[in-house]
């Protein structure tokens, strides 16, 4: 915070970063879900909000649970994710572009493609920390690993009603694609050794 001193008025006034407030936000988010370009507009909004993640981390409620729906309708899902260190959740797609924003902690998302003789190949690794924003594509296929010590906290914002889209987990060890169901995804959850 830094304080500046206003001459005329004789007072100091505290000049912080902007405040963060999750309904102004998901208003944003539906807007910018109704743009020409969804997935970009959402994207530079994401980058926008993101800029400030301690102001973020500041006004979210504090849920006991490690996922929440914020808001769903037929144009954008928005979700609240929380990670556990050594957590990692299994490969999986969404069929639907993404935007995930972190506001606190650090995680790896790993990227897989289903090219060559295996059954799906890692490609790339995007670390994240608090600030960073990515986007994800529709047909992309990842994990989510928290890579440092405490949780990290997130806001994942979907093109779509992602409760109701048919989307796939990829079960490594079977080497099959699944449709997703919560039972699946938890049960595959359970094998932290899946992108080694």
């Amino acid at each position: 915070m830094i304080d500046t001193y206003d001459t005329d008025k004789q007072n100091i006034t505290a000049s912080a970063q902007p405040a963060f407030d999750l309904d102004e936000f998901i208003v944003c988010m539906r807007k910018a879900a109704k743009a020409p370009s969804p997935a970009k507009a959402v994207r530079a909004e994401m980058d926008r909000y993101f800029e400030h993640p301690e102001a973020v981390r500041l006004a979210m409620p504090k849920f006991d649970t490690d996922e929440e729906v914020l808001y769903e309708d037929e144009s954008i899902s928005i979700f609240y994710c929380r990670f556990r260190p050594g957590y990692t959740i299994p490969p999986h797609d969404h069929q639907t572009s993404a935007v995930i924003g972190i506001y606190d902690g650090q995680e790896r998302n790993n990227f897989f493609s289903t090219a060559g003789d295996n059954f799906i190949t890692k490609s790339k690794s995007v670390d994240m920390q608090a600030g960073d924003v990515v986007s994800i594509g529709p047909h992309a296929i990842h994990t989510v690993e928290c890579t440092g010590s405490t949780p990290s906290y997130a806001i994942h914002v979907y093109l779509g009603p992602l409760s109701r889209i048919e989307r796939n987990l990829y079960d490594v060890e079977a080497e099959k694609v699944i449709p997703f169901t919560d039972a699946d995804f938890h049960r595959l959850a359970e094998d932290n050794d899946i992108v080694a």
